[in-house]
Formats: structure tokens, sequence, C-alpha cells
């Protein structure tokens, strides 16, 4: 009956340690992901408001980011370009007239919260992540 118990406790305690590496892994990977779709946002929002001084001022008192540089440069590269694309939709949307109010204009917001909110964002954010996770896992054997 001991031996029964003995087993027992040590598949538990297994559980709860794989368990607790779960967790860890987890909660980096929603910072990071999170990090990224900030950092698209905060792009996006850069170039539709022309880079002006006024929003970059308000975009660089936000501390929103983190600042640690944890995406990397060609991801930083991959958002700003990701950006620039919305920022061409953006003043194409501009130009468009609106069939019942007859309304031009710009419509950032509206278009960086929905990059911001959209799946195909989120999609490349969880495969960087991935990408990241696959290309760094052979260091952790030496921590």
């Amino acid at each position: 009956m001991k031996k029964i118990n003995y087993y027992f406790v040590a598949i538990i305690l297994t559980i709860l340690f794989s368990s607790c590496k779960t967790q860890k892994n987890l909660r980096e990977r929603l910072i990071i992901v999170e990090d990224y779709k900030k950092v698209y946002f905060k792009n996006c929002l850069g170039y539709g408001f022309n880079n002006s001084k006024k929003v970059n001022e308000i975009l660089d008192e936000d501390f929103s980011l983190n600042s640690d540089f944890i995406q990397g440069k060609r991801n930083y590269l991959i958002l700003d370009s990701l950006a620039k694309v919305t920022n061409k939709e953006i003043k194409k949307d501009s130009i468009q007239f609106y069939n019942d109010w007859k309304v031009r204009g710009k419509r950032v917001l509206t278009k960086c919260l929905n990059g911001y909110t959209s799946k195909w964002l989120d999609s490349m954010a969880k495969t960087t992540y991935n990408l990241k996770v696959k290309k760094y896992k052979h260091y952790s054997k030496y921590k």
C-alpha cells in the first residue's frame, strides 16, 4: 500500500512541476505576442498621423511598450513595414467617398485598431514567437 502512495505522490509532483514550467512559457509567450502587436499599433499611429511631432511626443510618453529590445531587429523592421502598408490603406481610404454621409478623411484609429485586433497580426505574432523559441531552444540546456 505504501508503494502505491509513493508512486501517486511522484506522479502528482511531476504534474505540478511540469505545469509550473508551462505557465512560465505561456506568460512569456503572452508578453512577447502582446509586445509585437503593440509595436505594430504604435508604428501604425505614427505613420497614420504623418509622424507629427505632437503625436510622436504622445507616443513617446506612453510606456505601454516594453522598453527591452525583445522582438529583435528583423521583427521591428517587419512591423515597421506592416505599419507602412496600413498607412497606404489609410491614405487610399481617405480619398474614397462614403455612400450616405459623403465624408472624406482619415480613419487612422479605426484602421490601426482593426490591424491590432486582427487575426493575421495575432497569427504572425504567435508564429514569430514559435520561431524564436525553436531558434534559441538549444541554449536552454546551458542554463
